[in-house]
């Protein structure tokens, strides 16, 4: 599987470079985006406190996406594999009415010598939906068949206020908050963390449960009709006592903040 994972990013890259040369026949749009940001956050985990440089390509067509996003330490942690990884997403959306339906596969590719089966290289599909009204409501379900074999829940709200400094500008203020659920083999996989039995530490007993809440507040400036320039900042904290106590255990973080800077073209 591992193999297969690895492989899936390099076909992304090539069938996007295909895809490119075709874009004005197939009504495709591109989009790409740099971003810097002060630390790596991701479903209830920060998995790195350092700078982090997160690059990604997205291209779209007839309600297919390909989507490939990677991230990087900055520092040059020595111990630090988890905080290098590659994600390709292949999905499809269609639209009704109001709503947007949706379903994928991801591919996560991680580097080499990883220790826990969540940092290793697996798969998810995935179903979820969005509704355009005030607040925008999201569902999205994952499932892991992979390492894991679990699954992950995210629900969310978000809404832009547009913004006008009368220079012509375009630009907005953007809202988000999310909230994460998983099952319990989901939360075995990624939270039976290391534990110190000598100091009458317990170790943590896996249910379904919430799992995380994440806030994000971004300001996107748009610089001509291609380019955007996007600050923001996050904030994620974990919402279970019980995966709280198993994370303070193994002496990580149970909330942290991040702020960072996108790049971003569209054509």
């Amino acid at each position: 599987m591992r193999t297969i994972c690895r492989v899936l990013p390099i076909v992304g890259v090539v069938f996007a470079s295909c895809l490119c040369a075709h874009a004005v026949t197939l009504d495709m749009s591109f989009d790409a985006d740099v971003k810097v940001t002060s630390a790596y956050l991701w479903r209830g985990s920060v998995i790195s406190d350092d700078w982090c440089i997160q690059p990604s390509l997205t291209a779209s067509g007839k309600g297919v996406s390909l989507y490939l996003w990677g991230t990087w330490d900055l520092t040059g942690a020595t111990n630090g594999s988890e905080r290098t990884r590659m994600d390709a997403d292949l999905s499809y959306t269609y639209e009704y009415k109001k709503l947007m339906m949706r379903g994928g596969f991801i591919g996560y590719v991680y580097k080499d010598s990883l220790v826990t089966a969540w940092q290793k290289d697996t798969f998810e599909a995935y179903i979820g939906c969005d509704v355009d009204v005030p607040t925008f409501p999201s569902w999205t379900l994952y499932y892991d068949f992979g390492e894991i074999e679990g699954f992950y829940t995210t629900i969310g709200l978000r809404h832009s206020f547009p913004l006008d400094n009368g220079k012509g500008w375009a630009y907005a203020l953007d809202m988000r908050a999310d909230l994460g659920a998983a099952d319990e083999n989901y939360n075995d996989k990624r939270f039976s963390l290391p534990f110190d039995a000598a100091a009458g530490e317990l170790p943590y007993e896996p249910r379904a449960s919430l799992v995380d809440f994440t806030g994000t507040i971004s300001l996107p400036i748009s610089i001509g009709e291609h380019f955007t320039l996007t600050p923001a900042v996050k904030y994620m904290a974990l919402i279970d006592a019980k995966i709280k106590e198993a994370v303070e255990n193994a002496g990580q973080d149970t909330e942290g903040s991040a702020y960072s800077v996108t790049i971003g073209a569209s054509f």
